[in-house]
C-alpha cells in the first residue's frame, strides 16, 4: 500500500506563481494587503507573509527569478550554497533555479519584491536581456548607498502603483521590470569599481565553478567535469576551490546532491529509486548510502521527518 504524505506544506517549499497563490488563499480574511499576483508576474511591499511560511533551515526552490531590496532587519541564510547575509540596505538579484536555506533572521526582517517568469524577462528587455539574467541558479548583492537605495525605493513604490490602476496593467508591469533591473546592473557595476581591486581570476574560476555545481550536480559528480569545461586539470581547479573556500571541490559537488535530494524527498512523490536516478547515482542503495553519511539520516526516515 503506497503511504499516504501529507499534501498541506509541501507546496510551500517550492517557490513559485502557485505557491504564492496558495499562500494568499491560506491567508484569505488576514488582511494580507500589498501583494500583486499574476501567472507570471507578482510583487510584494512586504514580504512577510511569505516569510514566515519558509523560515525554516529546510532548502526551497526559487522556480523563477525575483529582484529585492532588504528595507529592514538581517538575515543569515544560504544561496546557491554561499553563506552569507541580507542587510537593512541590500539589494539582491535572484536567478531561477536558485536554492536558498534560511538561518536566524531577525524578527523586523522584512522585504520589498518583484518576481517575474522568463516571458516578463524578454518582454522587458525586447527579447535580449543581459548576461547576467539569463544565468541559472546565480544571485548577485548590491551593498546601495543611501541615494542608490532611496532610488530603488522609489522605483519599487512606482511598480507598485502601476498594479494598483483599476484595469489590466500585466503588459506595463512587466516592462517596468526593465529599468529596475537595468538600476541593479549599474548600480552593481559601479560597486565592483569602487571596491578598487578587480575580482581576480582565481575568484571567478570559483565562482564559476560554484554556479555550474549548482546546476550540474544532479548529473556530475566528479571534479573532472567541471575542470573539463572550465579548461584547466581537476588538481588545479581543486587548488582554487580549497585556496578560496577553505573546503574541497568534492564537498561542494556532495553538499548540492544532498540539498537537491532533500527538495526531492520533501517536496516531491517520487520514489527513492526514481530520486537516486535523477541525481545520476548507479542505483538506490549507493544513494541511500550517500544520503545517511551527508544528512546523518536515511532517506525515507527524512521523507518522513524523523
Amino acid at each position: 500500500m503506497k503511504r499516504e504524505r501529507k499534501t498541506d506544506t509541501q507546496p510551500l517549499r517550492r517557490l513559485s506563481f502557485e505557491t504564492m497563490r496558495a499562500i494568499m488563499d491560506k491567508h484569505i480574511g488576514n488582511d494580507i494587503d500589498g501583494i500583486f499576483l499574476e501567472d507570471n508576474i507578482a510583487m510584494a511591499r512586504s514580504a512577510k507573509p511569505i516569510i514566515r511560511n519558509f523560515a525554516s533551515p529546510e532548502p526551497f526552490f526559487f522556480q523563477d527569478a525575483r529582484i529585492l531590496i532588504v528595507r529592514k532587519g538581517r538575515c543569515h541564510y544560504s544561496l546557491n550554497l554561499l553563506e552569507t547575509d541580507f542587510l537593512e540596505g541590500d539589494v539582491v538579484y535572484i536567478g531561477r533555479g536558485s536554492i536558498l536555506q534560511i538561518g536566524q533572521m531577525t524578527e523586523d526582517f522584512d522585504i520589498t519584491g518583484v518576481a517575474f517568469d522568463e516571458e516578463q524577462l524578454n518582454l522587458a528587455f525586447n527579447g535580449r536581456p543581459p548576461s547576467l539574467f539569463q544565468q541559472y541558479a546565480c544571485h548577485r548583492i548590491l551593498h546601495t548607498s543611501k541615494e542608490e537605495f532611496a532610488t530603488f525605493g522609489r522605483c519599487m513604490d512606482a511598480l507598485w502603483s502601476i498594479t494598483q490602476l483599476p484595469y489590466d496593467t500585466r503588459r506595463l508591469t512587466g516592462l517596468s521590470v526593465g529599468p529596475l533591473l537595468s538600476l541593479f546592473e549599474l548600480c552593481l557595476e559601479h560597486q565592483e569599481e569602487r571596491k578598487h581591486e578587480p575580482v581576480s581570476h582565481r575568484r571567478k574560476v570559483f565562482d564559476h565553478f560554484v554556479r555550474m555545481v549548482n546546476e550540474h550536480a544532479q548529473e556530475a559528480h566528479t571534479l573532472d567535469y567541471y575542470a573539463d569545461r572550465l579548461c584547466m586539470t581537476s588538481r588545479y581547479l581543486g587548488t582554487i576551490v580549497s585556496d578560496i573556500s577553505g573546503e574541497t571541490a568534492k564537498e561542494w559537488i556532495d553538499r548540492a546532491l544532498v540539498i537537491k535530494a532533500k527538495i526531492m524527498l520533501r517536496h516531491t512523490d517520487e520514489q527513492v529509486t526514481q530520486i537516486a536516478d535523477s541525481l545520476g547515482f548507479p542505483n538506490s542503495s549507493f544513494f541511500c548510502r550517500f544520503f545517511k553519511q551527508h544528512a546523518g539520516i536515511s532517506p525515507l526516515a527524512y521523507r518522513r521527518n524523523e
